[in-house]
């Protein structure tokens, strides 16, 4: 066993991903969050996928290329597939 299979964050960050990795979305849900900025509470959709132990909490541009290819309505994502790829966001942090 590995200690950060103990003590990991239950949510996907871009060092988990090796490179673009396909996955289907398995389910949503919408998470409340405390933005560390403005301390208010922020909505976030947090995905499951298939196959897969971690979670995914979208950001603002990633909610918006997901609804680009799959369209608006939340209830039609379980099922779709994504590519999972890491990044950098506009702030310089991996994404």
């Amino acid at each position: 066993m590995k200690a950060s299979d103990l003590y990991g964050s239950p949510f996907l960050k871009a060092s988990d991903l090796k490179g673009p990795t396909p996955a289907t979305i398995a389910e949503l849900e919408i998470g409340e969050f405390t933005d560390q900025r403005t301390q208010t509470q922020q909505k976030r959709v947090i995905l499951s996928f298939a196959n897969r132990k971690k979670k995914l909490i979208l950001n603002r541009t990633q909610a918006a290329a997901i609804t680009a290819v799959h369209g608006d309505e939340l209830s039609a994502w379980p099922g779709r597939r994504v590519i999972l790829a890491p990044g950098t966001a506009h702030n310089g942090q991996q994404t």
